[in-house]
Order: C-alpha cells, then structure tokens, then sequence
C-alpha cells in the first residue's frame, strides 16, 4: 500500500469525490473528518496542514486518508520541539481516521509506518478521538522508539434518536425526565409572543450577534474570543453545516442553541448554547435543547450529539448515552536530547563553513 502526502489546496480539492466516497463508506466517520468541514479548518488555523493518503497499489484508488497539522516550539534557545497533532484541532471536537472498512489494518500501518520514517517529529497529538480503530493504530508503534506519555479518555454523550417526539420520550428518558421535560416544554411555549427561528443567510449576523451577546453575559468572554466564534460560525454556515435555533418574545431573546449538522451521517453536534437569564424560571436551557431535538427528529436526524463532556442534564434529563473520546501523546524517543543534538551539528556544520 502506498502513501501519498499531499499538503496543497489544489490536490486537497481534487481528493473532493474520493473523501466523500470514503466518507459514506466508513461507519466510524464523523462530521469531524469530513472534507468540507476539515476545509473549514485548514483555512481558519494557523498551523501547516496535510493529509496522507494510503492508496490501494492494485488501482492507485484512495482507501484511507489522515488529516495532520504541525508546529514547532522552541525551548531555552536548544533547537525547537516538532509537533504532529490530527487535523482539524482546536476547532474540532472529535478527531478521527477514514478507512474503508476493508482496508483499515493494512491503511492504519501504512500511516503508522510514514509518520515514523518520513515525518520529523517528537510528539504526536492523538486528541479527543472519537474512533475504535485508534488502539489498532497505537499497536502499530510497539516496540519502535515511541513511547505513549499521555492516555485519557472523556466521556461524551450521544442520543439516537427515536423517528418520533414521542418515541423519544419514551425510549430515552425514565419516567421523571419525561415528566420534568415535558412540564418545562409546556412552561416555555406558554410564554406570550413565544416564536422560533431557524438561522438563514439574510439574519445570520443579527442571530449571531445575539446568541454570542448572552453568551459573553453570561461567561464573560473576551471581545477577541467572541470574535473567533463569530468568525468560526461564519465559516461554518458557509459550508452548511451551521444549524441555528433561536426563541424570541417578539425581539427579545429568550435562549439560541448552534449546532453543526452533518447530512450525510444524519447527525446534529451541539456547540454552543445561551439564554436569557430574565427568563430563568422557565428553565430556557433545558427547553432549547428539548425544542431543538424535537426539530431535529422531524428532519430526520438519527443522532443527537452532545459532544465533548457528559454533565447530568445530558444524560439524566435529556437521555444522552456515554461513549469516550480517547486522548494519547507519543513521544518520539528523547526530544529534548535530538533537538539539542541536531543543534550542536548544526553549529559545527556552521564552524565548518567559516
């Protein structure tokens, strides 16, 4: 199996039809790894991307890709520390690979096999991933120079959801969240001039502004980092992933909840949820989430992610199950003492030369 490394736009553009072929094909895959939403962030970060490709040597056909960026830090003036981190981080909640299922062994060594003899690096960032197929790949690096200094995991909650309202009720909540959701849903719909709006091209400044003003009351974040959101779900609504639930009384806002979506999965990753706290004794937050999964089962969403953590209300109240995202560091043999070699060469070499 070959790999090719491709780290420019116009091959990353051309790989278009094969990754969504892929895409389709891998059950494992995730919004996440998707060619529109890694395009995303390629485009958003400010590392040097790349992808590698394994390639079936029969036809040349693509039969796995693994998205990757890099960086450096320096360390008191001795070289610098390279990094390898999966693709798409930060911006991404879940990481993950794209196999074809009858080819992900051969693929995940394949990978395995360039990143140790092709790609300089003294630590690789396997963080929050959300696929199976990671301890298969960690195998790969045993008894090479490698070394795993980090393994955690973090439970994230997921609903598959029932094809109705009331089969959700009933097969993903016990009796008292039934009963607490649906007093809530009653309290908040009562509310006088009570309107819901789903986010579009000619209002997405206005919603957004407002989802992210009740937001940074209620977090105090920074100007900057209101501004990166703002910008990330710009970004994300032009790759039409952005889903955007808002309930207003008249023009004022009572509490928003964004989403991404991933059409082709059938799937709705939760992000970033507001309310008004004017509002509180209705339990807005709670009502949003409820109102949103109601929206989304009519579209015909499977699955309800609420992605990275799993606090009571996800699960207890509103049905979530808990699956992990697995996080693991390799370091690759003694990078300090590499960095600090290669620079003593590099001195010598410059000597050398004068």
């Amino acid at each position: 199996m070959r790999v090719e490394i491709i780290d420019r736009w116009a091959e990353f553009d051309a790989l278009t039809g094969a990754w969504d072929d892929l895409y389709a094909a891998d059950e494992q895959a995730h919004l996440f790894v998707s060619w529109r939403w890694l395009r995303t962030c390629f485009q958003l970060l400010p590392y040097r991307w790349f992808v590698l490709v394994a390639r079936r040597a029969a036809d040349d056909s693509a039969v796995a890709l693994l998205p990757l960026t890099s960086w450096r830090t320096g360390w008191w003036r001795v070289g610098v520390t390279r990094h390898l981190q999966m693709g798409g981080k930060p911006l991404s909640e879940y990481t993950g690979f794209l196999c074809h299922p009858d080819h992900e062994s051969a693929a995940l060594q394949a990978f395995a096999r360039v990143i140790l003899d092709d790609l300089g690096w003294e630590y690789l960032h396997l963080d929050d991933v959300m696929d199976a197929r990671l301890d298969r790949f960690l195998n790969c690096f045993q008894g090479t120079s490698c070394t795993i200094k980090q393994r955690s995991s973090l439970p994230c909650a997921r609903i598959q959801l029932a094809p109705s309202w009331e089969g959700y009720l009933q097969d993903s909540l016990g009796r008292e969240s039934r009963r607490t959701l649906r007093k809530t849903l009653r309290k908040f719909e009562a509310l006088e001039g009570l309107c819901m709006s789903r986010v579009g091209p000619e209002d997405l400044d206005r919603q957004l502004d407002t989802l992210l003003a009740m937001w940074q009351d209620r977090h105090g974040k920074s100007e900057a980092a209101l501004e990166r959101h703002r910008r990330f779900l710009h970004e994300t609504f032009a790759a039409g992933h952005l889903w955007l639930s808002m309930a207003w009384v008249g023009e004022i806002p009572v509490a928003g909840l964004a989403s991404f979506i991933d059409p082709v999965k059938k799937s709705l990753y939760t992000y970033l949820t507001a309310y008004n706290p004017r509002f509180a004794e209705v339990s807005p937050g709670l009502a949003i989430y409820g109102e949103t999964i109601r929206e989304a089962i009519t579209d015909g969403i499977q699955y309800f992610d609420f992605l990275r953590g799993a606090p009571d209300y996800k699960t207890t109240r509103l049905g979530g199950t808990v699956r992990p995202a697995e996080t693991a560091i390799l370091a690759h043999g003694q990078p300090w003492l590499r960095s600090l070699r290669n620079r003593l060469t590099r001195q010598r070499e410059s000597e050398g030369q004068a």
